[in-house]
């Protein structure tokens, strides 16, 4: 009986600590606020997309659009980003990019339920500082 009850409550902490595993504040997918057009998706597999255990990644999903600049028309499409968050900035680095390099922008976690990130790409009439909320 001693054996038993051992046992039972050794599964009952076995099973809470895997239930307890930090998720990423990050993780769930994400709407820009002001327009509800573009989203961001945290939840990317590493494995899938072969990245490196310690790179992040997320995918901006970008309604398709045309921006006629000087005359020339510019599809602004989806993309692949690795990303590094330090507190007040995060480094983002495009897949697509010939480029090694990374650019900051600011950025700050508001809620679990919001984040605030200096405009990384373009899109007509977006402010400055983009918000985006959690939609799952």
């Amino acid at each position: 009986m001693k054996n038993t009850c051992l046992i039972l409550c050794l599964l009952a902490i076995a099973a809470c600590s895997k239930n307890s595993e930090k998720k990423d504040v990050l993780s769930g997918v994400w709407v820009e606020k002001s327009q509800r057009l573009d989203t961001i998706s945290f939840d990317l597999s590493q494995e899938t997309w072969g990245w490196g255990a310690s790179e992040k990644v997320f995918e901006l999903r970008a309604k398709p659009f045309v921006e006629t600049a000087g005359g020339s028309d510019t599809i602004r499409i989806s993309g692949l980003y690795i990303y590094k968050q330090t507190t007040d900035s995060v480094a983002l680095r495009s897949i697509y990019s010939s480029s090694l390099l990374y650019h900051s922008f600011a950025f700050t976690i508001q809620t679990t339920e919001s984040f605030a990130i200096e405009r990384f790409y373009k899109r007509d009439n977006l402010p400055s500082t983009l918000e985006f909320v959690r939609i799952y």
